[in-house]
């Protein structure tokens, strides 16, 4: 029972104070990274898509900490809010910051605040790229594969 209140939040109200929130001291949503994702085209499964390594981490971060409550692919569990629809251009990276920095009491439960998890709070902006590549349906659920770094050019040799 405490897990579900944990992780119930009202939807609407979750919108409702995302889009009041406070901004962080120092972080702008324009100092987000964009996410990079290709898929095949009518892809359904993120298996078949390739992500940078930022959104690559925010899909770690949100399937470790995030998924049990909010479900996988950040759709819900029934019981619990999904996370999309609140995304859907009604809640920037500020709210996000703000929410997992504070927590949320809902009419249906409360979000805790996550401030003291170290595995969280320094890759917000990993898991807000990841959420808003599923939320703009760049990237469908499922579990995506990590782009290879860029190769590097071998070192110019002097000509003698």
């Amino acid at each position: 029972m405490k897990r579900l209140l944990i992780g119930l939040c009202c939807g609407a109200v979750l919108v409702a104070v995302l889009a009041h929130a406070e901004r962080p001291a120092g972080i702008t949503s324009a100092m987000v990274p964009d996410y990079i994702v290709t898929c095949p085209r009518a892809a359904t499964d993120a298996t078949r898509c390739t992500v940078d390594d930022g959104t690559y981490r925010g899909w770690q971060i949100y399937s470790t900490h995030c998924a049990e409550c909010h479900g996988a692919g950040a759709r819900g569990t029934g019981d619990t809010p999904g996370l999309i629809g609140s995304l859907n251009g009604t809640v920037d990276y500020d709210g996000v910051h703000y929410v997992i920095m504070h927590g949320h009491r809902g009419d249906n439960g409360i979000m805790p605040k996550l401030r003291d998890d170290p595995h969280v709070v320094p890759n917000i902006d990993r898991l807000y790229q990841y959420l808003k590549a599923l939320a703009e349906g760049a990237l469908p659920p499922g579990t995506p594969n990590k782009a290879a770094p860029p190769r590097s050019s071998p070192p110019l040799r002097r000509a003698p």
